[in-house]
């Protein structure tokens, strides 16, 4: 009597694959309509993305090490990489402080001087609608990004972003 239970426990027929059929359908469409499927990276373009990273409060050292051509990763997983193109001269770093004779708010140099630069990156890039990918790292304003060459390594946000298929203003 157990045989006969197990053989109709195993009996697989149509209904069960037309279940199956309108599962992935229903997945394929609402993915396509919450736009999941770009953010996975399914239907996006290839194409080259410039970004302008913001390092600040770094030591002078670091922007002294970096050169126009490295190759530099921006992942903490060291996969995902861009060349760097152009780096601004590094700027002292302002703190506001307090100044309790005057009672006012002014900005001042520290005491340990740091810098602020611009660092600007290109590299392939996926995008889409919804996001601009570089390797696995997702790439947009005001996002962290770290920029790791040979012997240096900084973290800076993103401040620019342009890609080969969006036009300047």
């Amino acid at each position: 009597m157990s045989k006969e239970i197990n053989k109709k426990k195993m009996k697989f027929n149509i209904i069960d694959v037309v279940v199956i059929i309108v599962l992935i359908v229903a997945f394929i469409i609402g993915s396509r309509i919450l736009g999941l499927g770009k953010k996975m990276g399914i239907g996006m373009e290839e194409t080259k993305a410039t970004f302008t990273v913001e390092l600040r409060d770094a030591p002078l050292e670091l922007f002294n090490q970096m050169q126009v051509g490295d190759e530099v990763n921006i992942a903490i997983d060291s996969v995902d990489y861009g060349r760097i193109t152009a780096i601004s001269e590094p700027e002292p770093t302002m703190v506001q402080a307090f100044d309790t004779t005057t009672g006012k708010y002014n900005f001042v140099a520290p005491q340990d001087p740091r810098y602020t630069a611009y660092i600007t990156i290109e590299a392939n890039a996926n995008e889409s609608d919804a996001s601009v990918l570089v390797g696995n790292t997702e790439v947009k304003v005001g996002k962290a990004i770290f920029v790791k060459g040979k012997g240096y390594s900084g973290k800076g946000y993103v401040v620019e972003l342009d890609t080969a298929s969006t036009p300047n203003p």
